[in-house]
Protein backbone atom coordinates (compact mmCIF):
# COMPACT_ATOMS: atom_id res chain seq x y z
CA UNK A 1 0.00 0.00 0.00
CA UNK A 2 2.94 2.29 0.84
CA UNK A 3 4.23 1.92 -2.57
CA UNK A 4 0.76 2.80 -4.20
CA UNK A 5 0.27 5.73 -2.66
CA UNK A 6 3.85 6.94 -2.99
CA UNK A 7 4.03 6.36 -6.61
CA UNK A 8 1.04 8.63 -6.95
CA UNK A 9 1.89 10.96 -4.76
CA UNK A 10 5.06 11.61 -7.09
CA UNK A 11 3.11 11.32 -9.91
CA UNK A 12 0.41 13.88 -9.03
CA UNK A 13 3.39 16.43 -7.35
CA UNK A 14 4.98 15.92 -11.20
CA UNK A 15 1.62 16.79 -13.08
CA UNK A 16 1.26 19.97 -10.74
CA UNK A 17 4.82 20.85 -10.94
CA UNK A 18 6.77 19.54 -13.80
CA UNK A 19 9.77 20.95 -12.54
CA UNK A 20 9.71 19.36 -8.83
CA UNK A 21 12.25 16.88 -9.62
CA UNK A 22 14.46 18.74 -11.62
CA UNK A 23 18.48 18.47 -10.59
CA UNK A 24 17.88 20.86 -7.49
CA UNK A 25 15.56 18.84 -5.88
CA UNK A 26 15.65 16.95 -2.77
CA UNK A 27 13.78 14.32 -0.72
CA UNK A 28 14.02 13.54 2.45
CA UNK A 29 12.51 11.96 5.58
CA UNK A 30 11.20 8.92 7.25
CA UNK A 31 10.03 6.36 4.68
CA UNK A 32 9.76 3.40 7.27
CA UNK A 33 11.18 1.03 4.79
CA UNK A 34 14.16 -0.92 6.14
CA UNK A 35 16.33 -0.09 2.88
CA UNK A 36 19.15 -2.81 4.56
CA UNK A 37 17.36 -5.57 3.83
CA UNK A 38 17.25 -6.11 0.23
CA UNK A 39 15.92 -9.42 -0.15
CA UNK A 40 12.19 -7.72 1.39
CA UNK A 41 9.85 -7.70 -1.56
CA UNK A 42 8.64 -3.97 -0.34
CA UNK A 43 12.31 -2.76 -0.29
CA UNK A 44 13.34 -4.09 -3.72
CA UNK A 45 9.83 -2.73 -5.60
CA UNK A 46 10.66 0.53 -4.01
CA UNK A 47 14.23 0.57 -5.28
CA UNK A 48 12.87 0.10 -8.94
CA UNK A 49 10.21 2.09 -8.41
CA UNK A 50 12.81 5.31 -7.64
CA UNK A 51 14.88 3.37 -10.97
CA UNK A 52 12.17 4.25 -13.20
CA UNK A 53 11.17 7.62 -12.06
CA UNK A 54 15.18 8.26 -12.34
CA UNK A 55 15.85 9.05 -8.75
CA UNK A 56 18.64 8.06 -6.50
CA UNK A 57 18.61 7.20 -2.92
CA UNK A 58 21.91 8.55 -0.98
CA UNK A 59 21.62 7.08 2.73
CA UNK A 60 24.17 3.52 3.07
CA UNK A 61 24.21 3.44 6.91
CA UNK A 62 22.15 2.44 9.62
CA UNK A 63 19.55 5.45 10.94
CA UNK A 64 17.89 3.90 13.39
CA UNK A 65 19.08 2.11 17.05
CA UNK A 66 17.95 -1.40 15.32
CA UNK A 67 20.78 -1.08 12.10
CA UNK A 68 18.26 -0.18 9.97
CA UNK A 69 17.78 2.24 7.33
CA UNK A 70 14.21 3.91 7.12
CA UNK A 71 15.78 7.70 6.66
CA UNK A 72 16.22 8.40 3.47
CA UNK A 73 17.48 11.18 1.64
CA UNK A 74 16.24 11.05 -2.25
CA UNK A 75 17.53 13.54 -5.24
CA UNK A 76 17.27 13.01 -9.32
CA UNK A 77 19.97 10.80 -10.91
CA UNK A 78 21.61 14.06 -12.69
CA UNK A 79 21.34 16.00 -9.90
CA UNK A 80 23.99 18.90 -9.47
CA UNK A 81 23.68 18.77 -5.35
CA UNK A 82 26.11 16.12 -4.59
CA UNK A 83 25.17 15.37 -1.07
CA UNK A 84 27.55 14.52 1.49
CA UNK A 85 26.39 12.90 4.31
CA UNK A 86 26.98 11.97 8.20
CA UNK A 87 25.33 10.78 11.37
CA UNK A 88 25.80 10.99 14.83
CA UNK A 89 24.02 8.29 17.50
CA UNK A 90 23.67 11.12 19.60
CA UNK A 91 19.89 11.84 19.71
CA UNK A 92 17.12 11.69 21.84
CA UNK A 93 15.03 9.47 19.65
CA UNK A 94 15.47 6.02 18.38
CA UNK A 95 16.17 7.48 14.53
CA UNK A 96 19.28 9.21 14.46
CA UNK A 97 20.05 12.83 12.64
CA UNK A 98 21.62 13.27 9.45
CA UNK A 99 23.62 15.64 8.36
CA UNK A 100 23.20 16.43 4.37
CA UNK A 101 26.00 19.15 2.80
CA UNK A 102 24.48 19.68 -0.74
CA UNK A 103 26.88 21.59 -3.77
CA UNK A 104 24.20 25.15 -4.09
CA UNK A 105 25.42 27.83 -6.21
CA UNK A 106 25.35 31.17 -4.78
CA UNK A 107 22.07 33.13 -6.06
CA UNK A 108 23.77 36.19 -8.29
CA UNK A 109 23.42 40.03 -6.70
CA UNK A 110 21.49 41.87 -8.74
CA UNK A 111 22.12 44.41 -11.49
CA UNK A 112 23.09 47.92 -9.97
CA UNK A 113 20.48 50.38 -11.16
CA UNK A 114 19.87 54.03 -11.09
CA UNK A 115 16.72 55.76 -9.03
CA UNK A 116 15.79 59.44 -9.76
CA UNK A 117 13.53 61.55 -7.50
CA UNK A 118 12.95 65.52 -6.48
CA UNK A 119 12.99 66.55 -3.13
CA UNK A 120 9.66 68.56 -3.41
CA UNK A 121 9.39 69.40 0.68
CA UNK A 122 12.64 71.49 0.20
CA UNK A 123 11.16 73.83 -2.08
CA UNK A 124 11.23 77.68 -0.74
CA UNK A 125 7.65 78.79 -0.84
CA UNK A 126 7.76 82.07 -0.76
CA UNK A 127 10.77 81.99 -3.97
CA UNK A 128 8.53 79.58 -6.07
CA UNK A 129 5.64 81.61 -5.59
CA UNK A 130 7.47 85.00 -6.70
CA UNK A 131 8.74 83.32 -10.00
CA UNK A 132 5.38 82.44 -10.81
CA UNK A 133 3.85 85.69 -10.56
CA UNK A 134 6.78 86.69 -12.86
CA UNK A 135 6.63 84.09 -15.33
CA UNK A 136 4.22 84.85 -18.88
CA UNK A 137 1.63 82.79 -17.62
CA UNK A 138 0.66 84.95 -14.80
CA UNK A 139 1.54 88.61 -16.82
CA UNK A 140 0.86 88.07 -20.26
CA UNK A 141 -1.42 84.69 -20.60
CA UNK A 142 -2.30 83.45 -24.33
CA UNK A 143 -5.72 83.73 -25.37
CA UNK A 144 -6.61 80.65 -26.73
CA UNK A 145 -7.26 77.31 -24.52
CA UNK A 146 -4.41 75.01 -25.90
CA UNK A 147 -1.90 77.94 -25.85
CA UNK A 148 -2.78 78.56 -22.23
CA UNK A 149 -2.30 74.86 -21.56
CA UNK A 150 0.86 74.26 -22.85
CA UNK A 151 2.02 77.29 -21.14
CA UNK A 152 1.04 76.12 -17.90
CA UNK A 153 2.99 72.91 -18.72
CA UNK A 154 6.07 74.39 -19.63
CA UNK A 155 5.92 76.72 -17.07
CA UNK A 156 5.32 74.69 -14.06
CA UNK A 157 8.18 72.22 -15.23
CA UNK A 158 10.87 74.81 -15.88
CA UNK A 159 9.49 76.04 -12.29
CA UNK A 160 9.68 72.39 -10.41
CA UNK A 161 12.87 71.98 -12.58
CA UNK A 162 14.57 74.82 -10.58
CA UNK A 163 13.37 74.53 -7.62
CA UNK A 164 13.49 70.88 -7.07
CA UNK A 165 15.72 69.74 -9.85
CA UNK A 166 15.83 65.17 -10.39
CA UNK A 167 18.14 63.56 -8.36
CA UNK A 168 19.03 60.39 -10.24
CA UNK A 169 21.49 58.14 -7.72
CA UNK A 170 23.08 55.22 -8.15
CA UNK A 171 21.63 52.68 -5.81
CA UNK A 172 23.66 49.65 -4.09
CA UNK A 173 23.45 46.27 -5.01
CA UNK A 174 23.04 45.09 -1.67
CA UNK A 175 19.17 45.13 -0.27
CA UNK A 176 19.10 46.94 3.11
CA UNK A 177 18.36 45.31 6.59
CA UNK A 178 14.46 45.33 8.14
CA UNK A 179 14.46 48.12 10.12
CA UNK A 180 13.49 45.61 13.00
CA UNK A 181 17.28 43.73 12.92
CA UNK A 182 19.18 45.87 15.53
CA UNK A 183 22.84 46.09 16.00
CA UNK A 184 21.96 43.99 19.13
CA UNK A 185 19.92 40.92 16.87
CA UNK A 186 22.95 41.39 14.61
CA UNK A 187 25.29 40.66 17.55
CA UNK A 188 23.17 37.94 18.97
CA UNK A 189 22.97 36.22 15.50
CA UNK A 190 26.63 35.67 15.30
CA UNK A 191 26.97 34.24 18.93
CA UNK A 192 24.23 31.90 17.35
CA UNK A 193 26.30 31.04 14.35
CA UNK A 194 29.63 30.40 16.35
CA UNK A 195 27.35 28.40 18.58
CA UNK A 196 26.13 26.20 15.99
CA UNK A 197 29.46 26.13 13.98
CA UNK A 198 30.56 24.68 17.62
CA UNK A 199 27.74 21.93 17.39
CA UNK A 200 28.61 20.92 14.30
CA UNK A 201 32.05 19.73 14.69
CA UNK A 202 31.72 18.21 18.10
CA UNK A 203 27.75 16.92 18.12
CA UNK A 204 28.22 16.47 21.90
CA UNK A 205 24.86 16.96 23.57
CA UNK A 206 26.00 19.93 25.97
CA UNK A 207 26.80 22.02 22.51
CA UNK A 208 23.76 21.19 21.16
CA UNK A 209 21.68 22.10 24.19
CA UNK A 210 23.76 25.64 24.30
CA UNK A 211 23.12 26.10 20.84
CA UNK A 212 19.20 25.24 20.89
CA UNK A 213 18.89 27.87 24.02
CA UNK A 214 20.43 30.76 22.15
CA UNK A 215 18.70 30.07 18.77
CA UNK A 216 15.30 30.28 20.59
CA UNK A 217 16.26 33.10 22.61
CA UNK A 218 17.00 34.78 19.36
CA UNK A 219 13.76 33.91 17.94
CA UNK A 220 12.20 35.59 20.65
CA UNK A 221 14.22 39.14 20.44
CA UNK A 222 13.39 39.05 17.05
CA UNK A 223 9.76 38.78 17.61
CA UNK A 224 9.69 41.10 20.53
CA UNK A 225 11.64 43.90 17.79
CA UNK A 226 8.81 43.59 15.01
CA UNK A 227 6.00 43.95 17.73
CA UNK A 228 7.76 46.99 18.80
CA UNK A 229 8.66 48.52 15.43
CA UNK A 230 4.73 47.70 14.52
CA UNK A 231 3.52 49.71 17.48
CA UNK A 232 5.78 52.60 16.89
CA UNK A 233 4.94 52.52 13.12
CA UNK A 234 0.78 52.44 15.00
CA UNK A 235 1.34 55.29 17.26
CA UNK A 236 3.30 57.79 15.24
CA UNK A 237 0.39 58.93 12.54
CA UNK A 238 -2.62 58.04 15.48
CA UNK A 239 -3.45 61.69 15.10
CA UNK A 240 -3.84 61.74 11.06
CA UNK A 241 -6.55 58.88 10.17
CA UNK A 242 -5.27 59.16 6.89
CA UNK A 243 -1.87 58.06 7.08
CA UNK A 244 -3.42 55.83 10.02
CA UNK A 245 -4.62 53.48 7.85
CA UNK A 246 -2.47 53.50 5.19
CA UNK A 247 0.37 52.02 7.76
CA UNK A 248 -2.40 49.51 8.55
CA UNK A 249 -2.68 48.54 4.72
CA UNK A 250 1.17 48.40 4.60
CA UNK A 251 1.78 46.38 7.47
CA UNK A 252 -1.04 44.17 6.57
CA UNK A 253 0.01 43.90 2.43
CA UNK A 254 -3.07 45.41 1.62
CA UNK A 255 -3.30 46.66 -1.76
CA UNK A 256 -5.95 49.16 -2.58
CA UNK A 257 -7.56 48.27 -5.93
CA UNK A 258 -7.54 51.22 -8.69
CA UNK A 259 -10.89 53.05 -9.47
CA UNK A 260 -9.62 53.08 -12.66
CA UNK A 261 -10.85 51.03 -15.20
CA UNK A 262 -9.15 48.10 -16.71
CA UNK A 263 -6.72 49.41 -19.94
CA UNK A 264 -4.31 48.86 -21.97
CA UNK A 265 -2.96 52.54 -22.76
CA UNK A 266 -3.25 54.99 -20.58
CA UNK A 267 -3.53 58.09 -22.83
CA UNK A 268 -6.15 55.87 -24.77
CA UNK A 269 -7.72 56.27 -21.22
CA UNK A 270 -7.57 59.76 -21.05
CA UNK A 271 -8.89 60.25 -24.39
CA UNK A 272 -11.86 57.85 -23.75
CA UNK A 273 -12.63 59.71 -20.42
CA UNK A 274 -12.28 63.51 -22.27
CA UNK A 275 -14.30 62.24 -25.40
CA UNK A 276 -17.46 60.93 -23.00
CA UNK A 277 -17.34 64.40 -21.47
CA UNK A 278 -17.34 66.11 -24.99
CA UNK A 279 -19.94 64.17 -26.26
CA UNK A 280 -22.24 64.31 -22.96
CA UNK A 281 -22.19 68.44 -23.06
CA UNK A 282 -22.48 68.63 -26.84
CA UNK A 283 -26.05 65.99 -25.99
CA UNK A 284 -26.87 68.31 -23.41
CA UNK A 285 -26.72 71.60 -24.70
CA UNK A 286 -28.23 70.27 -28.00
CA UNK A 287 -31.59 68.86 -25.84
CA UNK A 288 -31.59 72.21 -24.03
CA UNK A 289 -31.79 74.26 -27.30
CA UNK A 290 -34.71 71.54 -28.89
CA UNK A 291 -36.60 71.17 -25.93
CA UNK A 292 -37.01 74.98 -25.02
CA UNK A 293 -37.45 77.83 -27.44
CA UNK A 294 -38.38 80.55 -24.59
CA UNK A 295 -35.35 82.20 -23.54
CA UNK A 296 -34.24 81.41 -20.10
CA UNK A 297 -31.15 82.50 -18.34
CA UNK A 298 -29.78 78.90 -18.44
CA UNK A 299 -30.03 78.83 -22.17
CA UNK A 300 -26.93 77.78 -24.31
CA UNK A 301 -27.74 80.93 -26.75
CA UNK A 302 -28.06 83.41 -23.56
CA UNK A 303 -24.09 85.42 -23.67
CA UNK A 304 -21.68 83.74 -21.32
CA UNK A 305 -20.01 86.69 -18.87
CA UNK A 306 -16.50 86.03 -17.94
CA UNK A 307 -15.98 84.40 -14.27
CA UNK A 308 -15.31 87.12 -11.63
CA UNK A 309 -12.30 86.63 -9.04
CA UNK A 310 -14.28 86.03 -5.87
CA UNK A 311 -16.13 83.11 -7.38
CA UNK A 312 -13.11 81.34 -9.05
CA UNK A 313 -11.42 82.01 -5.65
CA UNK A 314 -14.91 80.39 -3.78
CA UNK A 315 -14.44 77.61 -6.13
CA UNK A 316 -10.87 77.01 -5.16
CA UNK A 317 -11.14 76.93 -2.15
CA UNK A 318 -10.08 73.69 -0.65
CA UNK A 319 -13.09 73.37 1.99
CA UNK A 320 -15.33 73.64 -1.14
CA UNK A 321 -13.45 70.80 -2.70
CA UNK A 322 -12.41 68.74 -0.23
CA UNK A 323 -9.42 67.86 -1.53
CA UNK A 324 -6.21 67.17 0.24
CA UNK A 325 -3.49 68.25 -1.91
CA UNK A 326 -0.13 66.33 -1.39
CA UNK A 327 2.00 68.99 -3.48
CA UNK A 328 4.55 70.55 -1.60
CA UNK A 329 3.21 74.26 -1.41
CA UNK A 330 -0.40 74.88 -0.46
CA UNK A 331 -3.45 75.70 -2.24
CA UNK A 332 -4.33 79.25 -0.21
CA UNK A 333 -1.28 80.26 -1.14
CA UNK A 334 -1.36 79.62 -4.92
CA UNK A 335 -5.02 80.48 -5.50
CA UNK A 336 -4.01 84.24 -6.02
CA UNK A 337 -1.33 83.53 -8.29
CA UNK A 338 -3.43 81.22 -10.76
CA UNK A 339 -6.34 83.41 -10.71
CA UNK A 340 -5.67 85.33 -14.05
CA UNK A 341 -4.49 82.01 -15.71
CA UNK A 342 -8.01 80.40 -14.24
CA UNK A 343 -9.88 82.73 -15.37
CA UNK A 344 -8.64 83.18 -18.56
CA UNK A 345 -8.62 79.11 -19.23
CA UNK A 346 -12.17 79.43 -18.16
CA UNK A 347 -13.34 82.20 -20.62
CA UNK A 348 -11.37 80.24 -23.72
CA UNK A 349 -13.15 77.32 -23.08
CA UNK A 350 -16.42 79.16 -22.88
CA UNK A 351 -16.01 80.23 -26.14
CA UNK A 352 -15.24 77.10 -27.22
CA UNK A 353 -18.19 75.43 -25.88
CA UNK A 354 -20.95 74.37 -28.46
CA UNK A 355 -23.78 77.33 -28.61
Amino acid sequence: MFLFFFINLILFSLSLLPHLMNSSSLVSGDFNIHLDNLSDYTTSQFFSLLSSINLTQHVNFPTHNQNHIPDLVITSSDSSLAPSLSSTHCSPSDHFPIFTKLSVDRTPLPPPTFHSFRRLHSIDINSFLADLQCSRLITNPLKSLGSLLIAYNTTLSSLLDKHAPVVTKFSSRQSKSNPWFTSTLRAFKSTVRRAENIWKRTHSALDWSSFKSLRNRYHNLILASKKQLNANLVSLPSDNPRRLWQTINKLLHRNSSSPLPTFTSASALADSLASFFTDKISKLCLSLANSSTSASPHSPTSPITPVTSPLLSLLLNPKSLKYYSTAPTNNRTLIPSLLGFSKNALHSWSLLSPT
